[in-house]
């Protein structure tokens, strides 16, 4: 409509006039459209009808939609987005979390200015609606939180609120009197008040005092530094009026233990950034009016250490330590650590797990122990059974071993490793953790491949079939295991041992690999990667007449190459590089073979390897791989398998930016010219002379510019390929302006310059390219 609207005017004035004047009205009609869907908002997101169903809009997607409008600069949109938001609060009572969730993103908005819109409208519903009922604690907290704020209108809204709200609890802290300081705008006056009202606050209303520091210590490390010193400000009151209790069994109460995890989880993720702060939080629980805090405290992280076992905790409870030492009670503290060093103390003691108090469900946040401690007491746990291993099933029967390979003082070194935790038998849990952008050909931890090889070595002397056994037992895990990370680590070793293959362990790695390629989760990618890095093990490690037994594997890495993920294309493309290496496309018998296995359930026409392979080239991370690829194809007889007779025009057509690209002066590229030269080869085997004397040409560096060399090339091409591959070589092209490498843009572009001139651009897929192109340009 807009074309024809500036088709019909002539004067190019008119045209401008025309152009602005639509482009207002449609903005207008945007406002318009969303103040009435604002409007519409003013009703029940739930109704059931008169037959009894239940109807209901995706709240998800309007609190999406809402977050949209506020994510804009426009003052305009956010008065319609909390118009919106205030509809749908009022008129859903049955749904707080519409309510609850405008709370929550007062801590945690990226834009102060969406901050602003969310606190407004939580504002007005609470101080203009007595019957919307929330926890006090929820709005106590997130109004002491937004004390700090820059804004101070945002400041101002907040002690109100405060104080309406307090008013309604009957209660009286004498806020007002902090009004003048709130709303002042030097950081020292504002952050003080921030303080004294939070301090006033927490003598008024103590009964609340675990609820806040939870509501607190949910949202705590969700935020930034500098917002997460802003909470703290907020905290500290609350904390030193709290008082620490044990139950009838000697442990913490259950208000007890969540403030003790929350604010342990605190330290162990923050304690680096934000030192001081976390100090002033454990001192504020020892200097406040309830001495007993202390033991408890103490108690509490010996009691952790002793369950634990895990030397990372224990340094994260002497700084603990540090901290109360430094407090009123810190003479104290020396006195109960002395008390624990007796000859009885140092006796091991069974104990039973520690177990989180029931009542811990009441509050909004408790930190989970075993998520925010490190497990290296396992990793501890599986050296000494190794060790134990070794000694039961290895060294006490290595006497009855008459051509035992290693020695004993081989094993007791090994074992010496083991128990001297040596760098070389160790690896962190995020080593080789299955990362995408891992470099490493196998993705596995170099300490992994070494206790794995040395463990087969070692019990291959009384269990000859340990590599064959363990091999299918990591597998099974690999393929089953519910777990991510031990299922991704099971594949890692089984890359270590690479024992024999059979068809039920390929069979269950192709089941899992068909249901989880493509899929748009993170985790899932990781085991795909996983499962693709084994196979291009496992295939580089067959015999070539071993290999032909597994037709399936073709097919895999054919299905696979149609992914949706650069990191599985990429992959799939090393698997398929090495299938190349070991399979002849151009036996006959080995192309009846894989047409023979051809899969029953696949989708569509298989148009061949090189149609699968030629998206390559508009991915920077596979460009060069898939030039690789497209030279071995090219070199092969056609047929349905490899594809059609112009895989050598697309190799060319490929491989012509990096050909450009040595005319210049301050490029070497001596692969570029060995391509080149590789092609030629090719070119002239197939019968394209032409081509292949321009290629030549091009390796003993001919021509004395790059144009003189594109002329040639292009009219040899021209000769060969054209008209039938015009609009091909022009669809293949443009897909070429994706790479993300600058060079390889600036060179297709280059090219096109000369290609299209041959390109019939009456046909209309041609004509829709050029506009693309003239686009670009």
């Amino acid at each position: 409509m807009r074309r024809s609207v500036l088709e019909r005017e002539s004067d190019p004035g008119n045209k401008t006039y025309a152009t602005a004047s639509m482009e207002i009205e449609k903005k207008e009609l945007r406002t318009a459209a969303l103040s009435a869907m604002a409007t519409l908002c003013a009703g029940p997101i739930r109704i059931q009808t008169e037959s009894g169903v239940n109807l209901q809009f995706d709240v998800r997607r309007l609190i999406t939609w809402i977050d949209s409008i506020f994510d804009t600069p426009s003052d305009k949109s956010h008065s319609i987005g909390r118009r919106a938001l205030r509809n749908l609060i009022l008129h859903n009572k049955d749904h707080p979390y519409l309510l609850e969730r405008s709370i929550e993103m007062c801590y945690l908005c990226k834009s102060s200015k969406a901050l602003e819109s969310y606190f407004e409208v939580v504002t007005q519903v609470m101080t203009e609606r007595e019957d919307y009922v929330l926890p006090f604690f929820k709005v106590l907290a997130a109004g002491l939180y937004a004390l700090g704020n820059e804004s101070n209108q945002i400041r101002m809204k907040s002690a109100r609120i405060l104080r309406i709200l307090e008013e309604r609890q009957h209660k009286n802290s004498k806020l007002q009197d902090l009004d003048i300081s709130i709303s002042d705008k030097t950081i020292a006056v504002y952050k003080a008040a921030q303080f004294e009202m939070s301090r006033r606050l927490a003598k008024q209303h103590s009964e609340l005092a675990f609820f806040v520091f939870s509501e607190f210590s949910y949202y705590f490390n969700q935020l930034k530094p500098d917002q997460q010193r802003n909470l703290v400000a907020a905290m500290l009151p609350w904390v030193q009026i709290i008082e620490l209790q044990v139950d009838p069994n000697g442990g913490p109460t259950a208000n007890s233990w969540m403030l003790l995890v929350n604010l342990l989880e605190i330290t162990i993720k923050n304690g680096t950034i934000l030192h001081n702060e976390i100090q002033a939080l454990w001192q504020a629980l020892a200097n406040g009016p309830h001495a007993g805090n202390v033991q408890l405290v103490l108690d509490f992280i010996i009691s952790l250490c002793s369950d634990k076992r895990e030397q990372n905790f224990v340094d994260y409870a002497k700084q603990i330590v540090v901290y109360l030492s430094n407090t009123l009670a810190g003479s104290k503290v020396v006195e109960f650590l002395l008390l624990k060093i007796t000859p009885r103390a140092m006796a091991p003691e069974k104990r039973e797990p520690i177990q989180v108090p029931s009542d811990c469900a009441l509050f909004p946040y408790v930190a989970d122990l075993t998520t925010i401690l490190a497990a290296g007491s396992k990793q501890d746990q599986a050296r000494e059974m190794l060790v134990h291993l070794i000694h039961e099933l290895v060294i006490s029967k290595i006497d009855d071993v008459g051509n035992a390979t290693l020695n004993k003082e081989y094993i007791e070194d090994f074992i010496e490793s083991i128990r001297q935790h040596s760098p070389k038998i160790v690896w962190a849990y995020d080593d080789a953790n299955g990362k995408v952008d891992e470099d490493s050909d196998s993705r596995v931890p170099e300490a992994m491949q070494y206790v794995a090889t040395e463990v087969v070595k070692i019990f291959s002397i009384t269990h000859p079939t340990i590599r064959e056994d363990w091999g299918k037992m990591t597998l099974n895990w690999a393929t089953n295991c519910p777990v991510r990370h031990l299922a991704c680590r099971s594949f890692q070793l089984f890359r270590c041992i690479l024992s024999s293959l059979d068809q039920n362990m390929l069979g269950d790695m192709l089941a899992r690999l068909s249901n989880t390629i493509s899929d748009e989760d993170d985790e899932i990618i990781t085991f795909s990667m996983e499962i693709l890095t084994t196979l291009k093990t496992v295939i580089e490690a067959l015999d070539n007449t071993d290999l032909i037994q597994y037709p399936q594997l073709f097919w895999t890495a054919c299905a696979c190459l149609q992914t949706i993920h650069e990191a599985e294309f990429s992959e799939s493309l090393a698997i398929l590089d090495k299938l190349l290496d070991k399979l002849d496309l151009g036996d006959p018998a080995v192309l009846k073979l894989l047409k023979e296995n051809y899969p029953a359930q696949w989708e569509g026409a298989f148009e061949g390897l090189a149609e699968l392979v030629y998206k390559g080239v508009k991915s920077s991370t596979c460009y060069d791989r898939t030039l690789k690829i497209l030279e071995k194809l090219a070199a092969l007889p056609q047929s349905e398998l490899v594809g059609l007779d112009n895989v050598l025009l697309f190799t060319v057509l490929a491989n012509l930016p990096r050909y450009l690209r040595v005319f210049e002066k301050d490029v070497k590229d001596p692969l570029a010219l060995a391509s080149a030269d590789n092609v030629a080869n090719i070119a002239e085997y197939k019968g394209y002379g032409d081509i292949a004397e321009a290629l030549k040409s091009l390796v003993v560096m001919r021509y004395r510019t790059d144009k003189d060399f594109l002329t040639q090339l292009v009219a040899a091409i021209r000769t060969s390929f054209f008209p039938e591959n015009d609009f091909k070589t022009l669809t293949f092209l443009m897909g070429l302006l994706l790479n993300k490498h600058s060079w390889i843009k600036i060179k297709t572009m280059q090219l096109l310059c000369v290609v299209i001139p041959d390109v019939d651009m009456k046909k209309p897929e041609p004509s829709r390219c050029l506009t693309i192109f003239l686009q670009y340009l």
